[in-house]
């Protein structure tokens, strides 16, 4: 099996687009108690605060994605800080929202500690998974802390998108042609 490990923020989700979140949902997501039974028990509150979270989501960066993954049939880990805010629960409804529920892996989410950091995370996942190849798909060089990763394979291993643009063509171009080294 095949493993991208996904950053939302800056990939799916570039920061032009983040910008378009209201006061009133950055406030929801932060600091309501009860989102979770919210989006449980109440249709209307979840139609929007879906809503809200999607337009965040670049729809072609989410599509250059799913191309990604269909070509080196690969299933996704979410290393991305939404895992802590806004949340695993609301990180999977989004993307199943988004129509990436059928690339998830079986273990979704990379583990973390309180003061890990996201390349520390991966490598916990890579230690208690298999996985027969992997990238990390992220908008930040988290190289320089991701001791568990051979130098040399750098370039192999990193696809870092412009975090203002997002996933691009161009990245994914590029990227498959380095896919068959990894």
């Amino acid at each position: 099996m095949n493993i991208v490990f996904l950053d939302i923020d800056g990939v799916i989700s570039p920061n032009d687009t983040i910008y378009d979140l209201t006061e009133k949902l950055f406030h929801e997501l932060m600091f309501n108690p009860q989102i979770h039974d919210q989006l449980k028990y109440e249709p209307e509150y979840r139609q929007w605060l879906t809503d809200e979270i999607l337009r965040t989501f670049d729809r072609e960066c989410v599509s250059r994605l799913i191309n990604f993954l269909d070509q080196t049939q690969s299933k996704i880990v979410v290393h991305s800080t939404w895992r802590r805010m806004p949340g695993q629960q609301i990180t999977e409804y989004v993307l199943r929202c988004l129509g990436l529920e059928s690339y998830f892996h079986e273990n979704l989410y990379a583990p973390m500690k309180l003061s890990s950091d996201k390349a520390h995370d991966i490598g916990m996942w890579l230690a208690e998974n298999s996985c027969d190849r992997y990238c990390i798909f992220e908008d930040l060089d988290i190289y320089a802390v991701y001791y568990e990763i051979d130098p040399h394979k750098k370039d192999h291993l990193f696809l870092i998108s412009d975090p203002d643009r997002g996933l691009q063509d161009n990245d994914v171009a590029e990227f498959l042609g380095r896919w068959d080294h990894l």
